[in-house]
């Protein structure tokens, strides 16, 4: 009996003696935590849109076609719209995280650094357009054909053989605006300007430029 009950007291023991030893978390650890945002689906209810975004690094934008249950992946994608038509979506690509990081602390000025890229993709044909040193882009909420998007200030003036007289693209002058006709890749162009908000429910748009 007693070595019954000495073989039932050691037991625990042994039991607790295998259960492996917690480990301490470490910065190795939360870096590879990923979260998901600016998830959106399309008005037709096919697509599904999101982005996977790590603690430190780049993230990408995951687009699932519930038609085929396939997924794309565009990396440094974010700020995602799809048309309301759903037939394109528009994204703006980043540039490299460490690269800017790195040009930052050498004190590279900020015009010489990398530019975001507007990303368009063709969701019946999958054709991705790409337009590079693009500020911010609008995309309609109501209405569907069109988007608009700001160009960063250009280095040089434009080429120009007349008597025009061209100012400066900067932060005060205003840069180039691109209405964007999507399908047809035709674009029209408005100078300097500073601002521009697309309406929400006709085809408007309105802007202020400098002239």
């Amino acid at each position: 009996m007693s070595r019954l009950l000495l073989l039932f007291c050691f037991l625990p023991l042994v039991v607790f003696s295998q259960t492996p030893a917690k480990r301490m978390l470490e910065h190795a650890d939360i870096a590879k935590w990923k979260s998901i945002e600016s998830s959106k689906i399309s008005g037709d209810g096919r697509w599904v849109g999101y982005v996977v975004k790590p603690l430190e690094g780049d993230g990408e934008l995951r687009l699932y076609d519930g038609q085929s249950d396939k997924t794309l992946s565009v990396p440094r994608a974010e700020n995602l719209n799809f048309s309301q038509d759903s037939r394109f979506l528009a994204f703006i690509i980043k540039p490299f995280r460490d690269s800017t990081m790195n040009m930052r602390r050498r004190k590279v000025k900020r015009d010489d650094l990398p530019k975001d890229t507007l990303g368009v993709y063709d969701l019946r044909t999958m054709k991705l357009s790409k337009y590079a040193g693009v500020k911010s882009y609008q995309m309609p909420e109501k209405w569907s054909g069109w988007l608009a998007y700001l160009r960063e200030p250009a280095k040089a003036l434009p080429k120009d053989t007349s008597k025009f007289v061209w100012k400066k693209e900067n932060e005060e002058n205003g840069s180039r605006l691109v209405l964007l006709e999507l399908g047809a890749n035709q674009e029209r162009l408005i100078g300097y300007v500073k601002s521009y908000q697309l309406a929400r429910d006709k085809a408007r748009i309105a802007w202020y430029t400098t002239g």
